[in-house]
């Protein structure tokens, strides 16, 4: 039976422009519950695989891309709704480097159809990279992403003030394709325009709940910890409804806030992982069953901050709340092919 999202699967490759349906909550809930909530809740083992499965059956791992990469055209306001019912309803969220950096760099290059396939098989959940930022004088390069596995590795080379962006591929490690030459704050603008990195404020959900859930069991520790984990709360619920009214009301300065706080909320929610891994290490059997290990909450870091090391990129956010506009043709990305 065919998913209320996905009628007739579509011929992703083609160039037609397909009538997709718009973002209706009602319509994502019910693929939700069908995709998700029931294997997870009759404990299925292949509950993951069928989510992954579905989202990339019906183009919903980057709904906000154009129709001909594997997107459905969405606004990115339409998306982020999309990712805030998959959040609440504990869905896993799409990996973030593909999605976040080398997707949309690869989309905002000058013939973005050079590097379909990728963007194609990117949406399908179907290629692993890596990222490396190799700055000169810097011995080593940043990384993100496990070079040694991955089918395929954006390269950032700093040299001057001024970024070449390339790729190369497992096969081929040798042979370098080029992609752009940009200064790190117009990609950065290109990049929060276009396709800011709004995922991450919806990881960060699942992240404090299952804080939350972690707390309730160390409930008879320190009590700061489950005022600091509230407080938490707190802040990303106001942090999502930000989010969510910026995208909508097309508010692009207020949404040059969403990065730097999603990477706080992040941090600090790690440190309050790392606090409460630290008690059950000194608690061993009081009361029963207070050993048991607890994975701790999903630390992803957001992998835009490659771009910048000493995380400049916060101040750039920052500094642009009051003076931003949508991008400008004329400092638009230098593309090679």
């Amino acid at each position: 039976m065919s998913s209320p999202l996905n009628s007739m699967r579509p011929r992703i490759r083609s160039s037609v422009s397909y009538d997709l349906p718009r973002f209706e909550a009602s319509t994502c809930r019910e693929f939700i519950e069908r995709h998700w909530t029931q294997p997870a809740r009759k404990n299925d083992p292949n509950a993951v695989l069928i989510w992954s499965r579905a989202l990339s059956d019906n183009r919903l791992r980057a709904p906000h891309w154009p129709n001909n990469f594997g997107g459905r055209d969405w606004s990115i306001g339409s998306a982020c709704q999309w990712w805030s019912l998959c959040a609440q309803a504990g869905c896993p969220l799409p990996l973030p480097l593909e999605i976040e950096l080398v997707g949309p760099i690869l989309l905002l290059t000058r013939q973005p159809e050079v590097f379909i396939d990728s963007l194609i098989a990117i949406s399908q959940d179907q290629e692993r990279w890596a990222a490396l930022h190799q700055i000169q004088g810097d011995a080593q390069p940043m990384c993100f992403g496990d070079a040694s596995t991955a089918e395929k590795q954006l390269n950032i080379t700093e040299t001057d003030g001024t970024l070449t962006i390339t790729i190369n591929g497992r096969a081929h490690p040798k042979t370098q394709i080029p992609v752009m030459t940009t200064d790190l704050e117009t990609l950065l603008e290109r990049l929060a325009c276009n396709y800011p990195p709004v995922l991450s404020i919806w990881r960060n959900h699942g992240i404090i709940t299952r804080l939350s859930d972690m707390v309730e069991h160390a409930q008879d520790e320190d009590k700061t910890l489950a005022e600091a984990v509230n407080s938490l709360k707190i802040e990303q619920e106001a942090h999502e409804a930000l989010c969510l009214r910026a995208t909508q009301s097309g508010a692009f300065s207020a949404l040059l806030l969403v990065t730097p706080k999603a990477r706080s909320l992040t941090q600090r929610a790690g440190q309050i992982t790392r606090t409460i891994q630290g008690y059950y290490s000194l608690a061993p059997l009081d009361p029963p069953g207070r050993n048991e290990t607890y994975d701790p909450p999903d630390s992803v870091s957001d992998p835009v901050s490659i771009l910048d090391p000493f995380d400049l990129s916060d101040h750039f956010y920052k500094s642009y709340l009051t003076d931003v506009s949508a991008s400008d043709d004329s400092r638009s990305l230098s593309n090679h092919p």
